[in-house]
């Protein structure tokens, strides 16, 4: 089996010498293992992909460098009682409407259901 294809690797979104897991969720690290007749690897991808991951602040502080506009929204968020509600799968499910509708994607609602 050759990894080289993106199937579970893809080069990190903020350090392209580095790899990370090619998947959102754990859903999609079984999905692409079973495909690939190799299910037995994918508790060590979900393991891996836990590995070096970014906690809150620092994702935060991401946002605001590379999008220095978002900050009045990140200070309404977390100022409001919205910082408390969370998406139920319908809520999800239309915003997966609209996103394909804008951007014209294929990724399936499964991605994150």
């Amino acid at each position: 089996m050759r990894f080289e294809d993106g199937r579970f690797f893809v080069p990190c979104i903020r350090d392209h010498t580095r790899l990370q897991i090619n998947a959102l969720h754990d859903d999609v690290i079984d999905q692409a293992t079973e495909e690939a007749g190799v299910g037995g690897l994918a508790d060590s991808l979900r393991q891996l992909s836990n590995v070096g991951r970014m906690p809150d602040d620092e994702i935060h502080a991401e946002l605001l460098l590379r999008t220095p506009e978002i900050s009045e929204i990140v200070d309404i968020w977390e100022k409001s009682p919205l910082h408390n509600l969370t998406l139920t799968t319908v809520g999800i499910a239309i915003g997966h409407a609209y996103w394909r509708r804008t951007t014209k994607s294929p990724e399936p609602l499964s991605t994150w259901i």
